[in-house]
């Protein structure tokens, strides 16, 4: 213990002048001129060696341990778990932007007691070109349910905004980020105590995240709205066989979209005309023949998955495929040479990549055999990845065979995008565009999924709070979640959205409710391993001249 300004354990010695000169400043508590041991205080105390830490007899008892920072919220209200003892504050992850905090000034609140915001997490590539996107869409979540009075108990949502890709032009891979995904998992789940966690987005990223929750025995849910690998269908994310699942999705498995692509797309696609000539219903235009394809695709498990399961749908008869692997960093163009140099003469090609860097490069590398004379069957595939604002700028003046091939030549699948003229949609494109100056709702995939996915998460927290008040875990949030899609003909069907949390709130508050939530995206029926069913669109990029407002735009010519 500590007497007030004099130390008499050894086992404190290497903090004696620090101590000293926080107490002197903490007011009330110590300083340099008052040795006797009269003058600590509770918050002197707990200031100094954490939480629990207590004045008795003019000495500073010990802080509460901890395990987690789920821990000290069960305690305190509050606080963070450093180095086993619970405190009030928390060092920031370097990984983290404090100018993506929601709200902005978190670090400067009262983060224990009562009214204390519950601390959430989000995981993205904060330096790609789609994920800022979807980011914001998880922080318009935060800003709305505070705007709506928050979880309940008059607390609100702060959400933390973290990096797990690394630099845009050297992004982490490999062991440096392994490392830093289960850091980050350390800090939300362990130091913070955070009930769930928005992301990642990527299917390999998500894989790690998950392995690293269940090792480090973290009840955390992780809610990825674009991680699609059929392995996360089947990945370990429970603590105990008779708990709650962790890892949740608002984007289907790709189990489903790689076999529709190679059932009901390859082939039978494109069926309209976006102002590019393509045209053609019925196959016209030698659809029909598309009956080699080669599968180029990222060695992740998103892209190895989806492929695997595109191939084992395709392949048959006259129909045949050849996987072509890349990585991150690979030549792409010399990839491109030694597929077309073989005897395997595709005439389709699927590309899955996670970045459309990528796929324009590859697209590029194509075009010339693609746009061969007398080849007009010959076409590229696209998956959910590669849907971005990057292909609709191509410039048809300095780069015309690439303006060729993506406008003239291109099929793309995704889970399918929401209503645009759903109530719901609407609501939300125009709030996200108001709080987040050129954000656009549709020019990215998966940023209405986000917005789902964070909403999701925040009614389970809701229920979790109700039953357990400041005990609650991840786990609790996930059983709350699997209330969220009752088939029964009488449930609630509040929407996701700002004009709805209200309702949605109130029912998960209340033991009786029977809901099943509509999600932006459409309806949400998880199953009981918190996978999601969902409709997949077919899309094209379409001319400006076919396009609202006249600029080139992402068109959806069908749904399966």
């Amino acid at each position: 213990m500590l007497r007030c300004g004099v130390m008499v354990q050894p086992k404190r010695a290497t903090v004696v002048i620090a101590l000293v000169v926080l107490l002197g400043l903490a007011g009330g508590a110590c300083s340099l001129a008052n040795i006797r041991p009269d003058g600590c205080s509770d918050s002197g105390c707990s200031a100094a060696f954490g939480l629990g830490s207590t004045c008795v007899d003019g000495y500073c008892g010990d802080p509460a341990t901890c395990d987690t920072g789920f821990d000290c919220r069960a305690a305190f209200g509050g606080g963070a778990c450093v180095d086993g003892g619970c405190r009030a504050t928390f060092e920031w992850h370097p990984a983290c932007d404090a100018s993506l905090t929601e709200p902005p000034d978190l670090l400067d609140r009262q983060l224990v007691g009562d009214t204390a915001p519950v601390i959430v997490g989000s995981l993205f590539r904060l330096n790609d070109e789609s994920d800022p996107y979807r980011a914001a869409a998880a922080r318009l979540v935060a800003r709305e349910v505070k705007q709506q009075s928050g979880v309940g108990n008059s607390r609100d949502i702060a959400m933390i905004t973290c990096d797990v890709g690394g630099p845009a032009d050297e992004p982490l891979a490999g062991d440096e980020r392994t490392a830093r995904i289960r850091s980050l998992i350390d800090f939300f789940a362990g130091t913070l105590g955070a009930p769930f966690i928005v992301g990642p987005t990527t299917s390999s990223d998500a894989l790690t995240a998950v392995s690293h929750l269940v090792a480090s025995d973290y009840p955390t849910v992780l809610i990825s709205p674009s991680a699609t690998s059929p392995a996360l269908t089947t990945v370990v994310d429970r603590l105990g066989s008779d708990r709650p699942g962790l890892f949740w999705r608002t984007a289907p498995s790709d189990a489903f979209q790689g076999a529709k692509l190679a059932t009901d797309v390859i082939g039978q696609y494109p069926v309209a005309d976006c102002g590019t000539g393509m045209g053609g219903g019925g196959g016209g235009g030698g659809l029909a023949a598309v009956n080699k394809v080669a599968i180029i695709h990222i060695k992740d498990a998103y892209g190895s998955g989806l492929a695997k399961v595109f191939f084992e749908h395709f392949v048959g008869g006259s129909r045949e495929a050849e996987f072509v692997p890349f990585s991150q960093g690979d030549d792409l163009k010399t990839i491109v040479d030694d597929l077309l140099a073989s005897d395997f003469k595709p005439d389709g090609f699927l590309i899955v990549a996670i970045d459309s860097k990528n796929t324009l490069s590859l697209v590029r590398a194509l075009s010339d055999y693609v746009l061969q004379p007398g080849q007009e069957h010959r076409k590229v595939y696209l998956t959910d990845g590669s849907k971005s604002d990057l292909l609709l700028a191509v410039d048809p003046v300095r780069d015309p065979d690439l303006h060729s091939v993506v406008f003239e030549r291109t099929v793309g699948t995704a889970p399918a995008s929401p209503d645009p003229n759903g109530a719901l949609y609407k609501a939300f494109e125009t709030s996200i565009e108001k709080e987040f100056s050129g954000v656009v709702a549709n020019e990215h995939s998966f940023i209405a999924h986000t917005y789902d996915a964070a909403y999701v998460a925040s009614a389970g927290l809701v229920y979790a709070m109700t039953k357990t008040g400041s005990s609650f875990t991840g786990e609790v949030v996930a059983e709350g979640m699997g209330l969220l899609s009752s088939s029964a003909t009488d449930a609630l069907q509040p929407g996701l959205g700002f004009a709805d949390w209200p309702e949605l709130k109130a029912a998960m508050q209340n033991a009786d409710s029977v809901v099943n939530i509509r999600g932006v995206t459409g309806d949400l029926d998880f199953d009981e391993s918190g996978e999601p069913t969902a409709n997949l669109e077919v899309w094209q990029p379409c001319s400006p001249v076919f396009c609202p407002g006249a600029v080139a735009c992402f068109a959806q010519v069908g749904t399966i």
